[in-house]
């Protein structure tokens, strides 16, 4: 009957820095196992000494920087061999740091599901000890217990000579008992691992208690990683000495660092990749560099299939064969459901092949060339991204292996975090399209736009109202909408509130504003007349966020306007007089004719009246022809006012030359106005009706001068003056059926004036008229 096994004393836990080791951590491991006892340290001083006073089987060091007094600690815990882990919360450190450090593990992610995993990890390092009413155990019974470990235990004498080893150790070497008898600690080892262990050894003889990680060798090229330790063995009363230790199993360790190291290059590169090929590349050769893969591919979907978008080959595969396979593939396009990369492709599942040698052509396509190769076993592993299959990725190893579930699930996470950024990458091109569409349509757009917010802030124009308003945008922005800068007025020419325009309405009432028209002052003082829509951008709450507006230059459209306006009325009234003058001088031409065929006139009068009616019809002709020759006034030239009255009194003389103008003098008629051949009809014909319709032959131009940048010329005589009929319908700027001038003259001048941007006004009393003609000055540029 064999005997009880010992049983297990309380786990005793050290807890070192408990701000930095989460509690759920240690609420974890003890709910796994409620032998662990607890204790902590909040300072590493104090860590010290229950360490030396009464070590215990397990230290959660908590750390929170790269360096700090957790090292001297934790070389404190290497010396007396208790096994610590360090907890990384903030993520300082790295698992190879930890490693460098002595730590047989290392926790930087501790939520979710990973507390359980965590507090399963330090359960298989606690180091369990009998209770102590169970200390006195056979010999017999100890070495079967070590027999049935999973580590290896080993005894050598100071000399180097292995005298004693577990079964494990035996099973593991490429040796029988006869050849380990006797050897040496670092025949087990090869290249750099040989002179570390041995240097190792040599420290444990000398007193102290070592710890190295090396490469155990297993046969037939293989090896394992294991963490070894070594410490001298002293009997009282005893002049022999040994050196004995354990040698654990590092591998799974060592492939979950590897993992986690890998998993966070491969999501580096995803973030820092300028682009998803980019990306494939870079993750390729990480995988290939870190873990058994000897050859990889990435594949995407195009109109024709899968294509290769990139390969790697490390230097296991090298050679003319390796070549000719890469170069194939790099031609190949596999279709749905074609080969390894387009089966993936159809499943969105990963698929293992455990040896491309066995593999039919329709489940390999290229097996007669990897055959010569080398390459044995291949997985491809699809990336998805939005539901979608955008890559797949293919790895080959060089040896014939079944279906690596770790290594799927690996590359799979891969896999994930390549969709995750193409998902990103894709969103963000996508809306950087968008806004680069937007930014193009503002800057391009035919209408100006301003955009202000709530507190009546113009935030952003475009260059299309810089144009309208010839205004720079940094000034348009400077002010505020409700600026007194702004000069503004309705179509008619009268101010308007800030309140009353579009932006002031839309920030009152939320409601959008269309069509709306008025004039503004512009940078370089002239007015453009605009038409405008606003329209709301409102907040989460429904209040008015920003208003975008919309200016449309219409002051072309009303120049237009206002000269189809001018000359339907010049042909309105060109009728008109026609129709009239044409009447009345007709009837009178008839009724001399009569009177002399009846013998009631004299020939003389008859003739001189008849005379005249003709040569009041010539005239009206003329000055009608010369109204519409003059709708276009032509070309506009800078000429100073004295030079132009000079030209148009001496036309005036040789059309009259009993009459007399006068002129004045001064620094005003230096101003320059833009004369044309229009205006100068009107000027002409306002001093011919001076001259007519005066007492005398002689006619004043005075008053001339300049007035907030206009030229004022006033035209006097001393006649009867224009009768007010005529002049209500001046005003009036239009006839009505029973009203018309007696002639084209004043209409004549008053549509040329209005031409020119000027204005003319007619006073006219007993004692005579005066006419006042107001025009713009212009530089001598023509501006």
């Amino acid at each position: 009957m064999p005997e009880p096994l010992p049983a297990l004393a309380p786990i005793d836990v050290l807890v070192v820095g408990d701000s930095l080791v989460p509690d759920d951590l240690v609420a974890a491991l003890q709910a796994e196992q409620p032998a662990v006892k607890v204790r902590t340290a909040t300072a590493v001083a104090g860590a010290r000494e229950q360490v030396t006073s009464n070590p215990p089987e397990m230290v959660l060091l908590g750390v929170g920087s790269v360096d700090g007094a957790w090292r001297s600690l934790a070389g404190r815990l290497r010396d007396l061999d208790v096994p610590f882990v360090l907890v990384d919360p903030a993520g300082d450190l790295s698992p190879a740091t930890a490693a460098d450090a002595g730590a047989a593990d290392y926790l930087d992610r501790l939520d979710g599901g990973r507390l359980q995993l965590a507090a399963t990890r330090l359960l298989k390092l606690a180091e369990r000890r009998p209770a102590d009413d169970h200390r006195d155990v056979p010999l017999s019974v100890g070495l079967a217990g070590l027999d049935s470990v999973d580590d290896l235990v080993y005894l050598f004498d100071t000399d180097g000579s292995l005298r004693w080893w577990n079964e494990r150790l035996e099973a593991e070497a490429p040796y029988d008992g006869a050849a380990l008898q006797g050897m040496r600690p670092d025949a087990f080892f090869e290249g750099d691992d040989r002179d570390r262990v041995a240097d190792a050894f040599a420290r444990a003889v000398d007193g102290e208690r070592v710890k190295v990680e090396a490469a155990f060798v297993l046969g037939e090229g293989r090896t394992r990683p294991y963490e070894f330790t070594a410490t001298r063995l002293d009997y009282p009363g005893s002049t022999r000495s040994y050196v004995c230790g354990i040698g654990r199993d590092i591998a799974e360790r060592t492939r979950t660092v590897e993992e986690l190291e890998l998993l966070r290059q491969t999501i580096s590169i995803a973030v820092t990749a300028d682009t998803f090929e980019d990306a494939l590349s870079r993750v390729l050769a990480a995988v290939c560099s870190r873990a058994e893969p000897d050859y990889a591919e990435a594949w995407v979907p195009g109109d024709d299939g899968l294509r290769c978008s990139t390969t790697h080959t490390t230097a296991a595969l090298t050679g003319d064969l390796a070549s000719a396979f890469v170069t194939k593939t790099e031609q190949m396009r596999f279709g749905y459901e074609e080969g390894l990369p387009g089966r993936v492709w159809a499943t969105a599942e990963p698929e293992w092949l455990a040896d491309l040698t066995r593999a039919g052509r329709e489940t390999f396509v290229r097996q007669d060339v990897v055959a010569r190769t080398g390459l044995r076993s291949a997985v491809g592993v699809p990336i998805v991204a939005a539901g979608e299959v955008v890559a797949v990725l293919t790895f080959f190893l060089s040896r014939p292996t079944g279906r690596d579930t770790r290594v799927i699930d690996l590359i799979s996470t891969i896999a994930a975090e390549l969709g995750t950024v193409l998902v990103r990458q894709r969103t963000a091109d996508s809306l950087s399209h968008e806004q680069d569409l937007q930014q193009r349509i503002f800057r391009t757009s035919p209408v100006g736009i301003a955009v202000t917010d709530a507190q009546g802030d113009i935030v952003r124009t475009n260059e299309r109202l810089e144009e309208i308003l010839d205004i720079p945008a940094a000034e348009i922005t400077n002010r505020t909408y409700w600026a007194n800068e702004w000069e503004i007025e309705d179509m008619d020419g009268n101010p308007i509130s800030m309140a009353e325009l579009p932006v002031g309405t839309v920030l009152t009432t939320g409601e959008p504003v269309y069509g709306f028209e008025h004039g503004v002052v512009t940078g370089d003082g002239d007015r453009a007349w605009v038409r405008v829509n606003a329209t709301p951008l409102l907040d989460d709450d429904g209040s008015v966020e920003y208003v975008v507006t919309t200016v449309e230059d219409i002051t072309r459209q009303r120049l237009n306007d206002r000269q189809l306006q001018r000359q339907r009325e010049q042909l309105s009234v060109v009728g008109r007089v026609l129709r009239h003058d044409l009447r009345t001088n007709s009837s009178l031409v008839l009724g001399y004719t009569e009177l002399l065929e009846q013998g009631d006139a004299s020939t003389a009068e008859a003739t001189e009246n008849i005379h005249a009616a003709v040569s009041n019809l010539l005239s009206t002709a003329e000055k009608t022809r010369l109204v519409l020759d003059h709708f276009d006034s032509g070309e506009r030239v800078p000429t100073p006012v004295g030079r132009f009255l000079e030209h148009c009194r001496d036309t005036l003389q040789r059309r009259l030359p009993e009459s007399s103008v006068e002129l004045p003098t001064g620094d005003a008629p230096g101003s320059r106005i833009e004369a044309t051949k229009g205006l100068r009809l009107a000027v002409i014909e306002l001093l011919e009706n001076a001259v007519r319709y005066a007492d005398g032959p002689e006619v004043a131009v005075t008053g001339t001068g300049e007035d907030d940048g206009r030229v004022v010329i006033r035209i006097r005589d001393d006649g009867p003056g224009i009768p007010e009929s005529e002049l209500a319908v001046l005003d009036a700027g239009v006839e009505m059926p029973l009203q018309h001038t007696s002639g084209v003259g004043l209409w004549i001048a008053r549509w040329m004036v209005d031409t020119h941007g000027g204005s003319l006004t007619v006073d006219s009393g007993d004692e005579g008229t005066v006419c006042r003609v107001e025009l713009p000055v212009v530089a001598d540029d023509g501006s």
